[in-house]
Parts: structure tokens; sequence; C-alpha cells
């Protein structure tokens, strides 16, 4: 009977662990596609209090697809992140209100092509920076605007 009874709970506990996650995916999930929402919609004030450091960005492109959303936990750190189609990636982290708020990213900011072609032609672009290194890097090499 100890068995049984230790293999429901473990059960339990599994299935709660289970839910708790799907939970909180659900609302990274819904955290990202209000924000593809609001890129879409050009809405400036909606992505800057998801994004506070996105002023560094010339333009954005983002598309969401939920089927495609990968989410991965560093508890360690209270972060977590976002990979999205096309190389897009997104770290969040909860802010002091209990919202997440995007803390930096990757592919996210968006460039004309011939300037992003000539900016890795002449060694302007480094693939290893954030979203908003890269910007201050390119905008201190007269390639782009500082918004």
């Amino acid at each position: 009977m100890k068995t049984k009874s230790c293999v429901g709970v473990c059960l339990f506990i599994c299935l709660a662990l289970l839910a708790v996650s799907c939970s909180r995916d659900g609302k990274v999930k819904k955290f990202v596609e209000e924000f593809a929402t609001a890129v879409s919609k050009g809405d400036r004030k909606a992505i800057t209090q998801m994004y506070p450091d996105v002023t560094d960005a010339d333009s954005l492109a983002v598309n969401f697809d939920e089927d495609s959303v990968e989410i991965t936990r560093d508890g360690e750190k209270n972060l977590t992140t976002v990979k999205l189609r096309e190389g897009v990636d997104l770290v969040l982290k909860k802010s002091e209100d209990g919202q997440f708020v995007i803390q930096l990213s990757h592919g996210l900011f968006a460039y004309p092509a011939d300037v992003l072609a000539f900016a890795k032609k002449t060694g302007q672009w480094k693939d290893g920076l954030n979203d908003v290194e890269q910007a201050v890097r390119m905008a201190d090499q007269g390639l782009v605007d500082r918004v």
C-alpha cells in the first residue's frame, strides 16, 4: 500500500510541476506575442515599456509564431531566454511589479540590407554582441543614426 501511495504522490508532484511550467510558459508566450504585436503596430510606448533599451534601435523586426517559441529558464539569474524564428533571441526578466521586461536581445534590431552588408564587409559587425551593443557600435562608426 505504501508503494501505491508514494507513486501517487510522485505523480501528483510531477503533474503540479508540469502545470506550473505550462502556466509560466503561457505567460512568456503571451508577453512575446504582445511585444510582436506592438512592434508590428509601431506602438513605441508599449515597445519601450516592454524593452526599455530599445531606444537604441534603428528599427525592429520580429515574427511571432507560437509553435516556434523555445523557452529556457536560468533560475539562478532569474532570467528567461526566448528563441524565436529567424535568429531572434530575447532575454526576459521580471520587473519589480512582476511583469516581464526584455533585458537584452539578439537579432531583433533591423538594419537596411546595404548598411548591414557594409558593416559586415568592413568588420564593424560583431556577431557576439547583443543588439544594443551592436547598435551603439554601428552608431559610433557613423553607419546608423543613434535614436
